[in-house]
């Protein structure tokens, strides 16, 4: 069970890590976009009038942009797939807590048997003991029953002349 929620720390480290790695490609993404927007605007205003030159620089920037909404488009699948492991992790804890509920209902429940176990034990010890002394006290009472049919026989035997 230990290992289990070793095991779902780690997992839990790692989805972490993974998070703030994308949320730094993010923002340098948003970054490199911006940089992007301002080198263009600083390009019209040096080249003006230069058309074919113009031409072949904003094609170039278009590549980029298509780049950059790939990379939108691939941030907003990893985003999604960020929110499903979430909803994951989220089930993966519920069904953990209902074992460990189980398990300690479980655990519970033995320890209700084991009590209830040593309480008989504890009777059966008891009437063992008991059962122990009253069979002593009846060998003494026919002990003493025997030498009484002893002497009395004697006593018969006396009385009847006989050695």
């Amino acid at each position: 069970m230990s290992e289990d929620l070793s095991r779902l720390l780690h997992l839990v480290m790692r989805l972490d890590e993974s998070v703030r790695a994308q949320g730094d490609q993010i923002f340098a993404l948003a970054d490199e976009q911006r940089s992007v927007r301002d080198t263009l605007r600083q390009m019209q205003a040096e080249l003006g009038n230069h058309g074919e030159e113009l031409k072949g620089q904003r094609q170039e920037l278009q590549w980029q942009r298509e780049e950059l909404k790939g990379h939108r488009e691939e941030l907003k699948g990893q985003r999604e797939e960020l929110k499903l492991l979430g909803d994951r992790m989220i089930n993966l804890r519920t069904d953990l807590m209902g074992r460990m509920d189980r398990l300690q209902d479980s655990i519970t429940s033995m320890r209700d048997d084991i009590g209830v176990n040593m309480g008989a034990t504890a009777h059966a010890v008891e009437t063992n003991d008991n059962t122990r002394a009253e069979l002593r006290s009846l060998g003494d009472v026919v002990t003493a029953m025997s030498r009484q049919i002893q002497r009395l026989q004697a006593d018969v035997r006396a009385l009847k002349g006989e050695p």
